[in-house]
């Protein structure tokens, strides 16, 4: 066992030194007639005179019969382990600290690094909201706007915006807003030099019949139209990579076919993932109505603001495209389903948007600019 004194002197009384130096007899006879407290371990111990002690644990014997510091450093029968005799039994000052000590100093440390983390994350989370709503770089300031644009034009997520942000930052971006509708105020468009849309006939593109190749006797060699350059389907549907089709068309056959015999294919649903047919700029054809004369193809790509995917539609009959609008236009709106259907119509794209100051508009009265042919 070693221990220190309360000034730091240190007395060597550890089993390997008693066995090696003078007076070893004496002093392994006093230890092994040793029954009170006892160190848990071997390593050092630095008691000081203010009390603390640099030990991990201590435990004293169950026969030591003594309840605190006090009464083992005030116990006349071990001063004999202290070098400093000078100092008296009564002023020596003995800190211990049982394993319940050696716990609650451990959780102490636990809450001390949990409190320096989570500042640690606080502080980088208020740095970004700062950098993300007070910044004026260009990119950030483009976004941020936009974002308040987006949330204010809706009805009811107006929240989005006026719950996280500054009502002055809010307010800058409502007078940008005004400012570029301002500048619209007295544009006049010249409609003198329209012309009518054109009237375009839609190829009938059908599955070929078994008449088609001729009896037994004189079989005939028929091209597939998607192998022709010369057929109604290659003239008309120019966007379509012929030998993208041609592969999608020898694995799936008759079904690309309706029940009518009309070259109908329809991969464009949420849920579904696109044909392996392909533009002749590489994209991705979701849809190929030839009754209509419609190709859906998806887009993707990055540009300065970051990635995007789109679909873009293909229209054959340019006669065929008109705006529609709400059943009580003024009144009250209604969905693009709903206005679809009313128009009979195969395909819907979203127009303009609608007033909704106070975050309480019902879609009736149409945001900007509203023009319909008679």
């Amino acid at each position: 066992m070693k221990l220190f004194s309360g000034s730091g002197n240190r007395v060597n009384n550890s089993r390997n030194a008693r066995g090696s130096e003078n007076g070893a007899a004496s002093r392994q006879s006093r230890s092994s007639s040793y029954s009170g407290a006892v160190w848990e371990d071997e390593e050092p111990r630095v008691v000081k005179a203010d009390g603390s002690a640099t030990s991990p644990a201590y435990r004293p014997t169950p026969d030591a019969g003594y309840t605190s510091a006090a009464a083992y450093a005030q116990n006349p029968a071990y001063d004999d382990l202290y070098e400093d005799d000078e100092e008296t039994a009564a002023n020596r000052q003995v800190a211990y600290y049982t394993p319940e000590d050696s716990r609650k100093r451990q959780k102490k440390r636990k809450r001390k690094r949990r409190l320096i983390t989570t500042s640690i994350i606080l502080a980088a989370l208020a740095g970004l909201y700062c950098l993300c709503v007070f910044s004026n770089i260009p990119f950030i300031a483009k976004w941020r706007n936009l974002y308040i644009e987006t949330a204010l034009m809706t009805r009811t997520h107006q929240w989005l915006a006026t719950a996280f942000i500054p009502d002055f930052v809010i307010d800058k971006t409502r007078a940008e807003i005004d400012r570029n509708e301002a500048a619209q105020e007295g544009l006049v468009s010249n409609w003198d030099n329209a012309q009518d849309v054109s009237h375009t006939t839609l190829p009938s593109i059908t599955k070929p019949s078994d008449d088609d190749a001729g009896s037994e006797d004189d079989p005939v060699d028929e091209v597939p139209f998607w192998e022709d350059p010369w057929s109604d389907f290659c003239l008309t549907y120019t966007e379509i990579d012929m030998d993208s089709f041609a592969a999608y068309a020898e694995e799936h056959g008759d079904e690309m076919y309706d029940a009518d015999g009309n070259l109908f294919i329809d991969q464009a649903g949420l849920d579904q993932e696109g044909t392996s047919i392909k533009t002749i700029y590489g994209d991705q054809v979701l849809a190929l109505d030839t009754v209509h004369g419609i190709t859906l193809a998806r887009l993707e790509g990055s540009s300065d603001t970051g990635p995007y995917q789109g679909v873009i539609a293909f229209v054959k009959d340019p006669s065929r495209v008109g705006v529609a609008v709400a059943k009580r236009l003024g009144v009250v709106g209604q969905k693009i389903s709903g206005i679809a259907e009313d128009n009979d119509a195969v395909l819907a794209i979203n127009a303009s948007g609608f007033e909704d100051d106070g975050g309480v508009g019902n879609g009736g009265i149409v945001y900007g600019l509203l023009w319909r042919a008679a």
